[in-house]
């Protein structure tokens, strides 16, 4: 999950006891998978995060491709949500980013992005299937590893056109929740509900 995003789910106000000349920083309330136990403050860097899941094979490990788009995304989210917290007007851009932020969210989990990997292998393993039966040289281990090495992280590399599409969908219906209650608002992990459930479906998954 992004920091900018976890950021908003953070608790202000320090510990009892914390020191007054001791720098405190806003921190999480995490709980346990399954909400036994008392729940235990955490930075955001240490919460829900992953080593290079996004990294593919051919990057400059310096400058990731998918790392920097998120990055800017990422900055570019959090000008817009400053603007829906302070209660002022948001542009078509702002919408447009909240929307691209919200279909990328789905999109960056580690289990999405092995279901995407999973469909282009499938995909690939039925074209050579096919391919081996009208051309045998097609088996020959220089062009398998040719077309496997540019294949290997079409997943990744569709992520974009995948959250562009899924903010495509959303966008032009979407709206924004304001809790003006004395009680914490609580979250899904996939912020979005798909338009084209039936209703009761939906009030099931309410």
């Amino acid at each position: 999950m992004p920091r900018v995003y976890l950021r908003n789910f953070c608790d202000p106000v320090s510990p009892p006891g914390w020191p007054a000349e001791r720098p405190f920083t806003p921190s999480l309330w995490v709980h346990a998978r399954d909400l036994r136990g008392t729940p235990k403050r955490s930075a955001t860097q240490n919460v829900a995060w992953a080593r290079d899941i996004y990294n593919l094979r051919g990057d400059d490990p310096d400058r990731p491709w998918l790392e920097e788009a998120l990055g800017k995304l990422e900055n570019s989210f959090a000008a817009a949500i400053q603007s829906v917290m302070s209660g002022g007007s948001l542009s078509m851009e702002d919408r447009a980013t909240l929307a691209l932020f919200v279909g990328a969210l789905h999109e960056r989990t580690a289990g999405m992005l092995e279901q995407r990997q999973a469909f282009f292998d499938q995909l690939f393993s039925i074209t050579r299937q096919f391919e081996s039966g009208v051309r045998p040289e097609f088996h020959q281990q220089g062009k398998r590893d040719d077309v496997l090495g540019a294949l290997g992280d079409l997943g990744k590399r569709q992520f974009a056109s995948f959250a562009s599409a899924f903010a495509e969908v959303s966008g032009p219906h979407s709206f924004i929740l304001e809790n003006a209650t004395t009680l914490p608002f609580i979250t899904s992990d996939s912020p979005v509900s798909y338009r084209q459930l039936h209703a009761d479906e939906l009030l099931k998954l309410a």
